[in-house]
């Protein structure tokens, strides 16, 4: 099977559930309109939703340590685990977003609202309680993140049991046993 593949025919529950991430966000015209209008304070190279992703929105925890423009991230990151040794067939998604927003950007001048609140309620707004991922997904935190004296941080989780089944050419696979 080539790389390309696992994109093309979402191989892997990881990647499905970040495609489904990634559509949902750019889809989601309040906080893509948000992360725009501080992503081009003070630059003109951002002119759409799609320049936001990989550049503000990252599909993983990572920020470069020192970042040349004042930038604010949206950032989540998927983990699966079984739920008991006794039941493997179902599984938990715990879903993170991890909001780091910099200080020049701590209040949203559009709203007055802080800016990580305000993008921490888009965002629960957007996946709690959604069935996108095949059964409800529901948010169990939203705590403040102290990062460093530069950002400003909320980390939301969400949570979803499933079936711990995965699909590959059509087929179910649960637990490694072929349906």
């Amino acid at each position: 099977m080539e790389l390309l593949d696992y994109k093309s025919k979402y191989q892997n529950d990881i990647i499905l559930e970040k495609e489904i991430i990634k559509k949902k966000l750019l889809n989601n015209e309040p906080i893509m309109d948000l992360l725009l209008r501080h992503a081009q304070d003070g630059q003109e190279d951002l002119l759409d939703y799609d320049d936001l992703f990989d550049t503000v929105i990252l599909p993983y925890h990572l920020v470069t340590p020192v970042e040349a423009e004042t930038r604010s991230f949206l950032c989540y990151e998927i983990q699966w685990s079984t739920l008991s040794k006794e039941n493997y067939y179902y599984k938990e998604l715990y879903l993170a977003f991890y909001i780091l927003i910099h200080t020049n950007h701590a209040k949203d001048d559009a709203t007055g609202i802080a800016t990580h609140d305000l993008l921490s309620a888009l965002v629960e707004d957007e996946f709690n309680h959604c069935e996108d991922f095949g059964t409800q997904l529901n948010l169990i935190s939203n705590d403040p993140r102290p990062v460093d004296n530069r950002y400003l941080g909320r980390l939301l989780t969400f949570k979803q049991t499933t079936l711990n089944g995965i699909v590959r050419d059509g087929r179910v696979i649960v637990s490694g046993l072929s349906n």
